[in-house]
């Protein structure tokens, strides 16, 4: 099967953009070519590049290759899953972290697909049905070539309620106890609790910097706080009291939970299930001041009151926090928004604090860590924003 390149858009493929899209590509995507490996040529009916059908988001395949001849078989799986093994050496030789990812999708590349390591155990992550046609192949090449204690999968395209995906593939069931270590934190894991797993690996590097910077006697506000794991990392490092903040009823065990498996107090930590946003307004009435704010909203959410956009409401997330930060203390603002230039989220953060007459300075920020591999030519990968923000 063949298909052209709008003649505007040839380099672009010629230089390694990897996303098939509508915008870019002369095609109208029918549902029964998931999968189907596709030819791409120029407007001169040349080779360019070659790649698989899979609808996902924005697009409806991915480049794979610019060598006509390479075929998405065996042999290309094995060495590109080979190829991000060898690459992830130094994390599979930690004994103070047993939890990173090990194939980030076109990164690594075979755009569609992202694996994770957890203390022995693969979580698959399948992003689009194209890709999932391939799931025997790969399954089999990490079995063969990391000798898991056991698969997991998270189907994250779109299907019929009608079609069963077994959630555990292979070997071992991971316990209800089951934990990783990073940064010799314990975290609490469950492999079948819904589309997240008790912990984002993304934000490792974070919570290392919480851990040394962040140490005794020091207060810590963490919103949208979800299992934790923010608060965890400050305790690590002697944190004095932790406040979490999360509108999920499961919030509670699961942050109880992390506490315990680390041997902190806790009836020493607070735990809030509840609207952040009333939180907020609680502490401004109660004149509660913190050395450090976490924020980390999801990028979009909604209850039955209100919504949050990270690119209409962070702003003013920011700004309603501001009074919170006691002097010479700190903000962490986060997001994970794709569309969200790390400009954009930067002019997003003056927004908000000017708002506040607050003086501020950006002293550290953080995007993917290195096995989050992203390759130059598609930046978009390179979701993450972390800043580090000091008030005056």
């Amino acid at each position: 099967m063949e298909l052209f390149i709008e003649k505007d858009f040839v380099e672009k493929y010629k230089k390694g953009y990897p996303l098939l899209s509508s915008e870019y590509i002369k095609y109208k995507f029918k549902e029964e070519d998931e999968g189907k490996i596709v030819s791409l040529l120029d407007d001169k009916h040349k080779y360019v590049a070659t790649a698989y059908l899979g609808k996902q988001n924005k697009g409806f395949g991915w480049v794979f290759s610019n060598n006509r001849r390479e075929l998405f078989d065996n042999s290309f799986i094995k060495s590109l899953i080979r190829r991000a093994i060898s690459l992830r050496q130094s994390f599979f030789n930690n004994s103070s972290t047993n939890a990173f990812r090990v194939f980030n999708g076109y990164g690594d590349g075979i755009g569609g697909l992202t694996i994770d390591y957890y203390a022995g155990f693969l979580l698959i992550n399948w992003y689009n049905r194209g890709i999932f046609k391939f799931n025997k192949l790969i399954v089999q090449n990490l079995i063969t070539e990391l000798s898991p204690k056991g698969i997991y999968q998270k189907i994250r395209f779109k299907h019929s309620p009608d079609d069963i995906y077994e959630n555990h593939l292979y070997g071992q069931s991971a316990s209800e106890s089951f934990y990783i270590i990073e940064n010799d934190v314990k975290y609490c894991l469950n492999f079948d609790d819904g589309d997240m797993v008790g912990i984002f690996l993304d934000q490792r590097e974070v919570r290392k910097m919480l851990t040394s910077k962040f140490s005794k006697n020091k207060t810590i506000l963490n919103t949208f706080s979800y299992t934790g794991a923010f608060s965890l990392a400050t305790l690590a490092g002697l944190s004095g009291k932790t406040t979490s903040v999360d509108l999920a009823k499961r919030s509670l065990p699961k942050t109880i939970a992390n506490l315990e498996i680390n041997e902190f107090k806790v009836e020493d930590q607070e735990i809030v299930v509840g609207d952040v946003f009333n939180f907020v307004k609680y502490a401004l009435r109660k004149k509660l001041t913190y050395d450090l704010v976490i924020l980390d909203p999801p990028s979009f959410a909604k209850s039955k009151k209100k919504s949050f956009s990270v690119l209409k409401n962070y702003a003013d997330l920011l700004n309603s926090v501001a009074p919170l930060v006691g002097q010479n203390g700190y903000i962490i603002a986060s997001t994970n928004n794709s569309k969200l230039s790390l400009l954009k989220f930067k002019k997003i953060i003056l927004q908000g604090l000017k708002k506040s007459n607050r003086l501020y300075r950006i002293e550290k920020v953080f995007r993917l860590p290195a096995d989050y591999r992203v390759a130059d030519t598609y930046q978009e990968e390179n979701y993450l924003k972390v800043l580090l923000i000091k008030l005056d």
